[in-house]
Protein backbone atom coordinates (compact mmCIF):
# COMPACT_ATOMS: atom_id res chain seq x y z
CA UNK A 1 0.00 0.00 0.00
CA UNK A 2 1.38 3.40 -0.98
CA UNK A 3 -0.15 6.65 0.14
CA UNK A 4 0.77 10.19 -0.79
CA UNK A 5 1.85 11.97 2.37
CA UNK A 6 0.77 15.58 2.12
CA UNK A 7 3.71 17.81 2.78
CA UNK A 8 5.51 16.40 5.78
CA UNK A 9 7.61 18.96 7.68
CA UNK A 10 10.48 19.36 10.09
CA UNK A 11 11.68 15.76 10.45
CA UNK A 12 15.41 14.84 10.83
CA UNK A 13 17.33 11.60 11.39
CA UNK A 14 17.43 10.51 14.97
CA UNK A 15 16.70 6.97 16.01
CA UNK A 16 15.95 7.10 19.75
CA UNK A 17 16.50 3.48 20.70
CA UNK A 18 15.68 1.47 23.80
CA UNK A 19 16.69 -1.93 25.07
CA UNK A 20 16.40 -4.17 28.09
CA UNK A 21 19.01 -5.66 30.38
CA UNK A 22 17.47 -7.40 33.35
CA UNK A 23 20.88 -8.20 34.84
CA UNK A 24 21.79 -4.66 35.83
CA UNK A 25 22.57 -4.38 39.51
CA UNK A 26 20.71 -1.12 39.94
CA UNK A 27 17.41 -1.84 38.18
CA UNK A 28 14.22 -0.58 39.79
CA UNK A 29 13.13 -4.07 40.78
CA UNK A 30 9.86 -2.94 42.27
CA UNK A 31 8.83 -1.35 38.95
CA UNK A 32 6.79 1.24 40.84
CA UNK A 33 4.87 3.71 38.68
CA UNK A 34 6.53 7.12 38.69
CA UNK A 35 9.15 5.79 41.09
CA UNK A 36 11.64 8.49 40.09
CA UNK A 37 9.38 10.97 41.85
CA UNK A 38 9.73 9.05 45.11
CA UNK A 39 13.47 9.80 45.19
CA UNK A 40 14.14 12.80 47.46
CA UNK A 41 15.80 15.75 45.77
CA UNK A 42 18.75 15.39 48.09
CA UNK A 43 19.41 11.83 46.89
CA UNK A 44 19.21 12.38 43.13
CA UNK A 45 22.94 12.97 42.70
CA UNK A 46 23.78 9.86 44.69
CA UNK A 47 21.42 7.74 42.57
CA UNK A 48 22.83 9.18 39.36
CA UNK A 49 26.36 8.56 40.58
CA UNK A 50 25.58 4.83 40.64
CA UNK A 51 24.25 4.92 37.08
CA UNK A 52 27.24 6.93 35.86
CA UNK A 53 29.69 4.53 37.46
CA UNK A 54 28.10 1.27 36.36
CA UNK A 55 27.18 2.43 32.85
CA UNK A 56 30.53 4.13 32.29
CA UNK A 57 28.99 7.43 31.28
CA UNK A 58 31.66 9.98 30.38
CA UNK A 59 31.69 13.51 28.99
CA UNK A 60 32.64 14.02 25.36
CA UNK A 61 35.98 15.75 24.92
CA UNK A 62 36.29 18.56 22.39
CA UNK A 63 38.80 18.23 19.54
CA UNK A 64 42.13 19.82 20.42
CA UNK A 65 42.15 23.32 18.92
CA UNK A 66 45.94 23.24 18.91
CA UNK A 67 45.78 20.46 16.32
CA UNK A 68 43.60 22.42 13.92
CA UNK A 69 45.15 23.52 10.64
CA UNK A 70 43.63 26.99 10.09
CA UNK A 71 44.44 27.08 6.37
CA UNK A 72 42.95 23.63 5.84
CA UNK A 73 39.88 24.68 7.84
CA UNK A 74 39.41 27.76 5.63
CA UNK A 75 39.76 25.71 2.46
CA UNK A 76 37.23 23.23 3.84
CA UNK A 77 34.83 26.08 4.61
CA UNK A 78 35.04 27.23 0.99
CA UNK A 79 34.51 23.74 -0.39
CA UNK A 80 31.65 22.87 1.98
CA UNK A 81 29.73 25.84 0.61
CA UNK A 82 30.76 25.54 -3.04
CA UNK A 83 28.25 24.38 -5.68
CA UNK A 84 31.13 23.45 -8.01
CA UNK A 85 31.20 20.07 -6.27
CA UNK A 86 27.87 19.22 -7.93
CA UNK A 87 27.32 18.26 -11.54
CA UNK A 88 25.09 21.18 -12.47
CA UNK A 89 26.91 23.53 -10.07
CA UNK A 90 23.69 24.23 -8.20
CA UNK A 91 24.00 22.35 -4.91
CA UNK A 92 26.64 22.29 -2.16
CA UNK A 93 27.20 20.25 0.99
CA UNK A 94 25.69 23.22 2.84
CA UNK A 95 22.46 23.01 0.84
CA UNK A 96 21.32 20.05 2.95
CA UNK A 97 23.58 20.69 5.96
CA UNK A 98 23.05 24.37 6.66
CA UNK A 99 25.55 25.59 9.29
CA UNK A 100 23.12 28.28 10.47
CA UNK A 101 20.29 25.74 10.81
CA UNK A 102 22.08 23.30 13.08
CA UNK A 103 23.72 21.39 10.17
CA UNK A 104 20.41 20.08 8.80
CA UNK A 105 17.79 21.27 6.31
CA UNK A 106 14.87 20.79 8.75
CA UNK A 107 13.04 18.61 6.24
CA UNK A 108 11.84 15.03 6.57
CA UNK A 109 13.74 14.14 3.42
CA UNK A 110 16.15 16.39 1.55
CA UNK A 111 15.49 17.77 -1.92
CA UNK A 112 18.55 17.23 -4.04
CA UNK A 113 19.33 18.05 -7.67
CA UNK A 114 16.67 20.13 -9.39
CA UNK A 115 15.26 21.72 -6.26
CA UNK A 116 15.50 25.38 -5.36
CA UNK A 117 15.78 27.37 -2.14
CA UNK A 118 17.17 26.34 1.24
CA UNK A 119 15.83 24.60 4.31
CA UNK A 120 12.09 24.52 4.79
CA UNK A 121 11.77 26.99 1.92
CA UNK A 122 13.35 24.55 -0.53
CA UNK A 123 10.90 23.41 -3.22
CA UNK A 124 10.88 20.27 -5.31
CA UNK A 125 10.49 21.85 -8.78
CA UNK A 126 12.04 19.33 -11.17
CA UNK A 127 14.11 17.78 -8.40
CA UNK A 128 14.13 14.60 -6.41
CA UNK A 129 13.57 13.61 -2.81
CA UNK A 130 16.59 11.88 -1.29
CA UNK A 131 15.77 8.53 0.29
CA UNK A 132 17.17 9.32 3.73
CA UNK A 133 17.05 12.27 6.08
CA UNK A 134 19.97 14.72 6.22
CA UNK A 135 21.68 13.79 9.50
CA UNK A 136 23.15 16.40 11.78
CA UNK A 137 26.94 16.73 11.59
CA UNK A 138 27.69 17.44 15.24
CA UNK A 139 30.67 15.39 16.47
CA UNK A 140 30.75 13.09 13.42
CA UNK A 141 34.53 13.52 13.31
CA UNK A 142 35.01 11.98 16.75
CA UNK A 143 37.26 8.92 16.32
CA UNK A 144 34.83 6.79 18.33
CA UNK A 145 32.22 7.33 15.63
CA UNK A 146 33.71 4.75 13.29
CA UNK A 147 30.76 4.10 10.96
CA UNK A 148 29.37 6.83 8.71
CA UNK A 149 26.12 7.05 6.76
CA UNK A 150 22.94 5.61 8.24
CA UNK A 151 23.81 2.15 6.93
CA UNK A 152 27.52 2.38 7.79
CA UNK A 153 28.55 2.30 4.12
CA UNK A 154 31.79 4.10 5.02
CA UNK A 155 33.40 2.54 8.06
CA UNK A 156 36.58 1.37 9.68
CA UNK A 157 37.30 -2.33 9.54
CA UNK A 158 36.81 -4.26 12.76
CA UNK A 159 40.52 -4.12 13.53
CA UNK A 160 40.69 -0.42 12.58
CA UNK A 161 43.43 -1.01 10.04
CA UNK A 162 41.59 0.22 6.96
CA UNK A 163 38.57 2.19 5.79
CA UNK A 164 35.88 0.37 3.84
CA UNK A 165 33.83 2.29 1.27
CA UNK A 166 31.29 1.56 -1.50
CA UNK A 167 33.93 2.39 -4.14
CA UNK A 168 35.90 -0.54 -5.58
CA UNK A 169 38.27 1.97 -7.13
CA UNK A 170 39.00 3.71 -3.84
CA UNK A 171 39.27 0.43 -1.95
CA UNK A 172 42.21 -0.59 -4.16
CA UNK A 173 44.28 1.91 -2.15
CA UNK A 174 47.68 0.85 -3.41
CA UNK A 175 47.11 1.34 -7.14
CA UNK A 176 48.01 4.49 -9.07
CA UNK A 177 45.39 7.23 -8.75
CA UNK A 178 43.63 5.52 -5.84
CA UNK A 179 46.87 5.51 -3.84
CA UNK A 180 47.34 9.25 -4.34
CA UNK A 181 43.76 9.98 -3.29
CA UNK A 182 44.03 7.74 -0.22
CA UNK A 183 47.26 9.48 0.80
CA UNK A 184 45.51 12.86 0.57
CA UNK A 185 42.52 11.57 2.57
CA UNK A 186 44.99 11.00 5.43
CA UNK A 187 43.12 8.07 7.03
CA UNK A 188 40.30 10.46 7.96
CA UNK A 189 36.89 8.74 7.95
CA UNK A 190 34.91 11.95 7.43
CA UNK A 191 37.16 12.86 4.50
CA UNK A 192 36.23 9.58 2.82
CA UNK A 193 32.53 10.09 3.56
CA UNK A 194 32.53 13.57 2.02
CA UNK A 195 33.31 12.16 -1.43
CA UNK A 196 30.22 10.00 -1.91
CA UNK A 197 27.34 12.50 -2.14
CA UNK A 198 29.18 13.90 -5.18
CA UNK A 199 28.65 10.56 -6.95
CA UNK A 200 24.92 10.32 -6.32
CA UNK A 201 22.78 11.52 -9.22
CA UNK A 202 19.91 12.72 -7.04
CA UNK A 203 22.07 14.30 -4.36
CA UNK A 204 24.68 16.24 -6.34
CA UNK A 205 25.72 14.78 -9.73
CA UNK A 206 22.59 15.24 -11.84
CA UNK A 207 21.02 13.21 -14.64
CA UNK A 208 22.35 11.91 -17.94
CA UNK A 209 22.61 14.68 -20.50
CA UNK A 210 22.79 17.53 -17.98
CA UNK A 211 26.55 17.85 -17.47
CA UNK A 212 29.89 16.11 -17.95
CA UNK A 213 29.81 14.45 -14.53
CA UNK A 214 26.33 13.07 -15.09
CA UNK A 215 27.22 11.76 -18.54
CA UNK A 216 29.78 9.39 -17.06
CA UNK A 217 28.69 5.90 -16.03
CA UNK A 218 27.86 5.52 -12.35
CA UNK A 219 30.83 3.28 -11.60
CA UNK A 220 33.38 5.67 -13.11
CA UNK A 221 34.33 7.09 -9.71
CA UNK A 222 37.90 7.89 -10.71
CA UNK A 223 36.84 10.05 -13.66
CA UNK A 224 33.99 11.78 -11.83
CA UNK A 225 36.21 12.75 -8.91
CA UNK A 226 39.00 13.82 -11.26
CA UNK A 227 36.68 16.24 -13.06
CA UNK A 228 35.47 17.74 -9.78
CA UNK A 229 39.01 18.25 -8.49
CA UNK A 230 39.95 19.83 -11.83
CA UNK A 231 37.10 22.33 -11.50
CA UNK A 232 38.50 23.44 -8.16
CA UNK A 233 42.15 23.61 -9.16
CA UNK A 234 41.26 25.54 -12.35
CA UNK A 235 39.47 28.19 -10.30
CA UNK A 236 41.87 31.05 -9.54
CA UNK A 237 39.97 31.81 -6.31
CA UNK A 238 41.32 28.52 -4.94
CA UNK A 239 44.96 28.80 -5.94
CA UNK A 240 46.18 30.60 -2.83
CA UNK A 241 43.92 28.71 -0.34
CA UNK A 242 45.18 25.41 -1.79
CA UNK A 243 48.81 26.53 -1.45
CA UNK A 244 48.16 27.68 2.12
CA UNK A 245 46.48 24.42 3.09
CA UNK A 246 48.87 22.15 1.21
CA UNK A 247 52.25 23.94 1.03
CA UNK A 248 54.37 22.82 -1.89
CA UNK A 249 51.55 20.93 -3.62
CA UNK A 250 51.47 21.52 -7.36
CA UNK A 251 48.00 22.42 -8.59
CA UNK A 252 48.12 19.65 -11.18
CA UNK A 253 48.52 17.14 -8.34
CA UNK A 254 45.51 18.43 -6.41
CA UNK A 255 42.96 15.58 -6.23
CA UNK A 256 39.62 14.72 -4.71
CA UNK A 257 41.33 13.41 -1.57
CA UNK A 258 42.53 16.93 -0.82
CA UNK A 259 38.93 18.13 -1.20
CA UNK A 260 37.61 15.53 1.24
CA UNK A 261 40.37 16.11 3.79
CA UNK A 262 39.75 19.87 3.82
CA UNK A 263 36.01 19.39 4.28
CA UNK A 264 36.72 16.99 7.16
CA UNK A 265 38.95 19.56 8.88
CA UNK A 266 36.15 22.11 8.64
CA UNK A 267 33.52 19.73 10.02
CA UNK A 268 35.75 18.57 12.86
CA UNK A 269 36.12 22.00 14.40
CA UNK A 270 33.05 23.83 13.12
CA UNK A 271 30.52 21.27 14.31
CA UNK A 272 32.00 20.09 17.62
CA UNK A 273 29.33 20.07 20.34
CA UNK A 274 30.75 19.03 23.69
CA UNK A 275 29.76 21.78 26.13
CA UNK A 276 26.29 20.62 27.15
CA UNK A 277 24.98 20.87 30.69
CA UNK A 278 24.89 17.06 30.67
CA UNK A 279 28.65 17.05 29.99
CA UNK A 280 29.17 19.66 32.68
CA UNK A 281 27.30 17.43 35.13
CA UNK A 282 29.48 14.44 34.25
CA UNK A 283 32.53 16.63 34.86
CA UNK A 284 31.36 17.27 38.42
CA UNK A 285 29.13 20.36 38.25
CA UNK A 286 26.15 18.90 40.13
CA UNK A 287 24.24 22.17 39.84
CA UNK A 288 24.28 22.15 36.04
CA UNK A 289 21.08 20.05 35.87
CA UNK A 290 17.72 20.84 37.45
CA UNK A 291 16.04 18.23 39.62
CA UNK A 292 13.58 17.45 36.84
CA UNK A 293 16.43 16.95 34.39
CA UNK A 294 18.15 14.64 36.88
CA UNK A 295 14.96 12.60 37.17
CA UNK A 296 14.81 12.52 33.38
CA UNK A 297 18.37 11.27 33.28
CA UNK A 298 17.38 8.44 35.62
CA UNK A 299 14.48 7.48 33.33
CA UNK A 300 16.94 7.65 30.42
CA UNK A 301 19.28 5.22 32.21
CA UNK A 302 17.08 2.83 34.20
CA UNK A 303 16.63 -0.64 32.67
CA UNK A 304 13.00 -0.84 33.74
CA UNK A 305 12.02 2.56 32.39
CA UNK A 306 13.03 4.10 29.04
CA UNK A 307 16.57 2.62 29.21
CA UNK A 308 17.70 4.78 26.28
CA UNK A 309 21.27 4.43 27.49
CA UNK A 310 21.43 0.81 26.33
CA UNK A 311 21.91 2.12 22.79
CA UNK A 312 22.56 5.79 23.49
CA UNK A 313 25.35 5.29 26.00
CA UNK A 314 29.05 6.00 26.22
CA UNK A 315 30.70 9.31 25.52
CA UNK A 316 28.94 9.66 22.14
CA UNK A 317 25.46 8.79 23.43
CA UNK A 318 25.47 6.17 20.68
CA UNK A 319 26.65 2.57 20.50
CA UNK A 320 27.43 3.18 16.80
CA UNK A 321 25.59 -0.06 16.01
CA UNK A 322 22.56 -0.92 13.88
CA UNK A 323 19.04 -1.73 15.06
CA UNK A 324 15.60 -2.35 13.67
CA UNK A 325 13.15 -0.41 15.83
CA UNK A 326 10.12 -0.65 13.51
CA UNK A 327 10.50 2.79 11.98
CA UNK A 328 7.70 3.53 9.47
CA UNK A 329 9.02 3.99 5.94
CA UNK A 330 8.29 7.18 4.00
CA UNK A 331 9.63 8.69 0.82
CA UNK A 332 11.16 7.16 -2.33
CA UNK A 333 13.08 4.48 -0.46
CA UNK A 334 16.20 2.78 -1.78
CA UNK A 335 14.69 0.23 -4.18
CA UNK A 336 11.94 -0.30 -6.72
CA UNK A 337 9.43 -1.04 -3.94
CA UNK A 338 10.03 2.34 -2.28
CA UNK A 339 11.39 0.34 0.63
CA UNK A 340 14.59 0.92 2.62
CA UNK A 341 16.20 -2.15 4.18
CA UNK A 342 19.11 -0.18 5.64
CA UNK A 343 22.04 -2.39 6.56
CA UNK A 344 20.27 -5.26 4.78
CA UNK A 345 21.57 -4.01 1.44
CA UNK A 346 25.13 -4.50 2.67
CA UNK A 347 24.89 -7.51 5.00
CA UNK A 348 22.74 -10.64 5.00
CA UNK A 349 20.05 -11.04 7.66
CA UNK A 350 20.37 -7.40 8.75
CA UNK A 351 17.24 -5.95 7.15
CA UNK A 352 15.75 -2.69 8.42
CA UNK A 353 18.63 -1.93 10.74
CA UNK A 354 19.88 1.63 10.91
CA UNK A 355 22.71 3.21 12.87
CA UNK A 356 22.12 4.66 16.31
CA UNK A 357 22.61 8.43 16.06
CA UNK A 358 24.24 10.60 18.69
CA UNK A 359 21.99 12.78 20.83
CA UNK A 360 23.79 16.04 21.56
CA UNK A 361 21.78 18.97 20.16
CA UNK A 362 18.84 16.65 19.59
CA UNK A 363 16.42 19.46 20.49
CA UNK A 364 17.69 21.40 17.46
CA UNK A 365 17.70 18.68 14.82
CA UNK A 366 14.12 17.56 14.25
CA UNK A 367 12.67 15.76 12.31
CA UNK A 368 13.78 12.31 13.50
CA UNK A 369 14.51 8.76 12.27
CA UNK A 370 16.44 7.63 9.18
CA UNK A 371 13.63 8.87 6.94
CA UNK A 372 12.35 11.77 9.02
CA UNK A 373 9.20 9.88 9.95
CA UNK A 374 8.54 11.67 13.26
CA UNK A 375 8.31 15.39 13.82
CA UNK A 376 8.92 15.61 17.57
CA UNK A 377 10.72 13.71 20.31
CA UNK A 378 7.34 13.17 21.91
CA UNK A 379 6.29 11.32 18.74
CA UNK A 380 9.45 9.22 18.97
CA UNK A 381 8.82 8.25 22.58
CA UNK A 382 5.21 7.39 21.83
CA UNK A 383 6.48 5.14 19.05
CA UNK A 384 8.62 3.25 21.55
CA UNK A 385 5.78 2.87 23.99
CA UNK A 386 3.72 1.00 21.37
CA UNK A 387 6.03 0.23 18.44
CA UNK A 388 3.90 -2.31 16.61
CA UNK A 389 0.80 -0.12 16.83
CA UNK A 390 2.83 2.90 15.74
CA UNK A 391 4.21 1.06 12.70
CA UNK A 392 0.93 -0.36 11.47
CA UNK A 393 -1.14 2.75 12.18
CA UNK A 394 1.36 5.30 10.93
CA UNK A 395 -0.32 5.81 7.55
CA UNK A 396 -3.64 6.63 9.19
CA UNK A 397 -2.13 8.78 11.94
CA UNK A 398 0.19 10.84 9.76
CA UNK A 399 -1.51 10.95 6.38
CA UNK A 400 -2.39 14.54 5.55
CA UNK A 401 -1.08 15.76 8.91
CA UNK A 402 1.28 18.42 7.61
CA UNK A 403 1.34 20.85 4.74
CA UNK A 404 4.83 21.03 3.30
CA UNK A 405 5.47 18.47 0.55
CA UNK A 406 3.47 16.62 -2.03
CA UNK A 407 4.65 13.25 -3.32
CA UNK A 408 6.01 11.66 -0.16
CA UNK A 409 4.84 8.09 0.19
CA UNK A 410 4.17 5.88 3.18
CA UNK A 411 5.35 2.36 2.35
CA UNK A 412 3.34 -0.26 4.24
CA UNK A 413 3.58 -3.40 2.10
CA UNK A 414 6.74 -4.51 3.92
CA UNK A 415 5.60 -3.80 7.48
CA UNK A 416 5.30 -7.52 8.21
CA UNK A 417 8.89 -7.98 7.06
CA UNK A 418 9.98 -5.10 9.27
CA UNK A 419 8.24 -6.65 12.23
CA UNK A 420 9.59 -10.15 11.53
CA UNK A 421 13.17 -8.85 11.61
CA UNK A 422 12.89 -6.55 14.63
CA UNK A 423 16.20 -6.33 16.46
CA UNK A 424 16.65 -8.66 19.39
CA UNK A 425 15.96 -7.24 22.85
CA UNK A 426 15.26 -3.73 21.58
CA UNK A 427 12.21 -3.42 23.79
CA UNK A 428 11.55 -4.64 27.31
CA UNK A 429 11.68 -8.39 27.67
CA UNK A 430 8.21 -9.60 26.78
CA UNK A 431 7.23 -6.01 26.12
CA UNK A 432 5.68 -6.77 22.76
CA UNK A 433 3.34 -9.24 24.43
CA UNK A 434 2.84 -12.94 23.81
CA UNK A 435 1.21 -12.19 20.48
CA UNK A 436 3.71 -9.43 19.73
CA UNK A 437 1.03 -6.82 20.13
CA UNK A 438 1.80 -5.45 23.59
CA UNK A 439 3.55 -2.23 24.66
CA UNK A 440 7.19 -1.37 24.18
CA UNK A 441 9.16 0.52 26.81
CA UNK A 442 7.55 0.95 30.20
CA UNK A 443 7.28 4.58 31.12
CA UNK A 444 4.54 6.63 32.73
CA UNK A 445 3.37 9.95 31.33
CA UNK A 446 5.08 11.83 34.15
CA UNK A 447 8.34 9.99 33.52
CA UNK A 448 8.10 10.78 29.83
CA UNK A 449 7.76 14.47 30.61
CA UNK A 450 10.96 14.61 32.69
CA UNK A 451 12.76 12.47 30.10
CA UNK A 452 11.76 14.97 27.42
CA UNK A 453 12.94 17.85 29.60
CA UNK A 454 16.31 16.13 30.09
CA UNK A 455 16.78 15.49 26.39
CA UNK A 456 15.44 18.80 25.09
CA UNK A 457 17.41 21.02 27.46
CA UNK A 458 20.47 19.38 29.02
CA UNK A 459 21.85 17.84 25.79
CA UNK A 460 22.06 21.15 23.91
CA UNK A 461 25.51 22.65 23.37
CA UNK A 462 26.15 25.82 25.33
CA UNK A 463 27.85 28.45 23.17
Amino acid sequence: MLKTMKKNSFVCGLVLLTAFNANSSFANEGNVDDYVFTIPDTELDSVLSNYISELGLTPLEAPDQNEMNPALFELGDMLFNDVQLSGNENIACATCHLPDRFTIDQLSLPIGEGGSGLGVERTLDEGHFIARNSPALFNVSNPLYDKLFTDGAVRRSDDGSEIITPSKFLNKRKSGAAKKIVEALDDNLVAYQALFPMLDRHEMRGQQGENKLANLKDKKHKRIWKLIAKRISNNADYWQPIQDAYPGLELKKFNIGHVGRAIAEYQTYKFAATNTRYDQYLKGDLNSLSNNEKRGMIVFSDVTRANCVSCHGGALLSDVEFHNILTPQIGPGKDENKDDRGLGYLEENRDYRFKTPMLRNIALTAPYMHDGAFQTLDDVLEHYRAPRESLYNYADNYFGLTQQFDDLFIETEHNDARFASVSEMIFHKGGLGGDNSGPGIKMTDAEKEVLLEFMLTSLTNQL
